[in-house]
């Protein structure tokens, strides 16, 4: 393939292996998460168990109401953005030439959002340790709402600009359709001021990350009365790569 334009991207700009890469990536990393899961499951055994195959049935991969879960916890971050005071910053200068305006409030949106959730458990509103208890469900709900939103996203793209175009990111204008698809195909998503490229990079995956965290120690001191160093070290680690990310958002 020869470069036609400068906004296009060649065969040899390929990132992650190129189309069979991503292919790759897109069915192995849900995978990898479901693999984990049921074959590192025995606290008796350890991980991974080959003494036996796991019994794949025993295993709920989907209900209605992690999916509303799941949608529920986007929308509820969709609300702290747009409602927690934060400063407006400009972006980089895009290919077209104009900058666009970014609000940060991710650390004050990860803040709140932990006042509301412990006060919920707190006050046996909802229970955390329902996350663990229902992690592949959440999975599955979380796999098919990001799906979905992708395949959105991109048809809309597709139909809104031609490649070349300084709207579309140019990693992801290779003329590929499953390679632009993972890539992004175009630069900026938006919903009104909403950036949902930098919204759900930081926002409903890391903080639901350290939350997921905090769900299997309830669920650890639920079970055995106190929260094993392991599980403390993972929770400290973990929340403080989290909380530098949303403090420097």
């Amino acid at each position: 393939m020869t470069k036609s334009s400068s906004s296009t991207t060649t065969t040899t700009d390929m990132e992650f292996g190129g189309p069979l890469g991503v292919c790759s990536m897109m069915i192995g990393l849900p995978a990898v998460i479901y693999g984990l899961f049921i074959f590192c499951n025995d606290p008796k055994v350890g991980c991974p168990n080959w003494s036996m195959l796991p019994l794949f049935s025993a295993y709920n991969y989907y209900s209605h109401k992690a999916m509303i879960v799941v949608i529920g916890w986007f929308l509820f971050l969709v609300a702290l953005w747009w409602l927690l005071p934060a400063p407006r910053v400009p972006g980089v200068k895009l290919p077209s030439g104009n900058k666009l305006m970014y609000k940060l409030n991710g650390f004050s949106s990860g803040i709140v959002s932990s006042i509301v959730l412990t006060l919920g458990h707190k006050f046996a509103v909802w229970d955390l340790v329902w996350i663990h208890d229902n992690y592949l469900e959440l999975a599955t709900a979380a796999i098919i709402f990001s799906v979905v939103m992708s395949i959105v996203l991109y048809v809309s793209a597709r139909l809104r600009f031609s490649i070349p175009s300084p709207y579309l990111a140019k990693p992801g204008s290779s003329g590929i359709w499953i390679y632009d698809f993972f890539m992004g195909h175009e630069l900026n998503p938006r919903i009104g001021n909403l950036d949902l490229k930098q919204f759900c990079e930081l926002r409903p995956g890391l903080i639901g990350w350290a939350v997921i965290n905090a769900s299997c120690a309830l669920k650890e001191y639920r079970e055995a009365g106190h929260v094993s160093n392991s599980m403390w070290l993972l929770n400290i680690f973990q929340l403080i790569y989290v909380v530098d990310a949303l403090w420097f958002e």
